[in-house]
């Protein structure tokens, strides 16, 4: 990975883009991609930014890895693929993490977030292990 190419991309605001769900939470990739028009058709990302999506605000409960590849390919067109995305791959088992942001490489996402494992009190060696884990991957 060319960390300088990827640093280069990532200026400007950082926007967070929520899954779009039926009620009957199936994945609406669709609307993802209307909602992206929508607001890059009115400026954001007009001189830099990037977008977050998922933006682990929760998602990583319901969204499946594949799914995770769906929402970062929804945003990439509907941004027309002129603003970097930002993958959130928050999962509290490392292969689910792994086989997310896999999907989100494969779909264009220049990068990745995700905070460690939330329901184990970690130490720094268990938590410098969990990236290390995924970063190989």
């Amino acid at each position: 990975m060319d960390w300088d190419a990827v640093r280069t991309s990532l200026r400007g605001p950082g926007a967070p883009v929520s899954s779009v769900f039926t009620e009957d939470f199936v994945l609406r990739p669709d609307a993802i991609e209307r909602n992206i028009r929508a607001i890059t058709e009115r400026g954001l990302g007009k001189g830099g930014g990037f977008l977050i999506a998922p933006c682990a605000d929760g998602e990583y409960a319901t969204l499946s890895p594949e799914e995770t590849g769906e929402v970062v390919a929804a945003v990439r067109r509907g941004s027309e693929g002129t603003m970097p995305v930002v993958a959130g791959v928050t999962y509290n088992d490392i292969r689910v993490a792994i086989r997310a942001g896999q999907a989100a490489r494969d779909a264009g996402a220049v990068a990745v977030m995700m905070a460690p494992p939330i329901y184990w009190t970690l130490n720094e060696e268990a938590i410098v292990d969990w990236y290390t884990r995924f970063a190989a991957a």
